[in-house]
């Protein structure tokens, strides 16, 4: 069985909104965890058919919303989506698609896994119709 950790969640996330088309989103640690949220119920889902076993969970914090492991897994990934200053209210997902492609690749589960975890992450941050994952 294949595990997968916060950062790599975080990281699979990111690489799937950037193959959307998206290159910088707003956040906050209470927005952010509740998309995460939202995408890590998705992955349960989906790791069991896929043979996955994930080594964490995220509960948003019953009073403030936020998940420290939501957090952690952001602040893991800055090399792809760096806070913006001065105010770090956003990031920009520097990563190219080619490069975010390649790591879906590397990532344990399969690029529709990711596609279905994506979905439910942006669904919760914009509900509005986004395009496939582009291959």
């Amino acid at each position: 069985m294949t595990e997968l950790g916060e950062r790599s969640f975080v990281c699979g996330l990111l690489c799937g909104i950037r193959l959307r088309g998206v290159t910088r989103m707003s956040y906050t640690d209470q927005w952010f965890s509740e998309c995460a949220h939202a995408a890590f119920k998705k992955l349960k889902k989906a790791a069991r058919a896929e043979a996955i076993e994930i080594n964490f969970n995220i509960r948003p914090h019953f009073i403030h919303g936020d998940s420290q492991v939501a957090i952690r897994g952001i602040h893991a990934n800055q090399a792809i989506a760096p806070f913006e200053a001065p105010y770090f209210d956003g990031f920009n997902l520097t990563i190219s698609e080619s490069d975010a492609h390649r790591l879906l690749e590397e990532l344990p589960g399969s690029l529709e896994m990711w596609e279905k975890v994506t979905q439910a992450f942006l669904e919760t941050y914009a509900p509005q119709r986004y395009a496939p994952i582009r291959t």
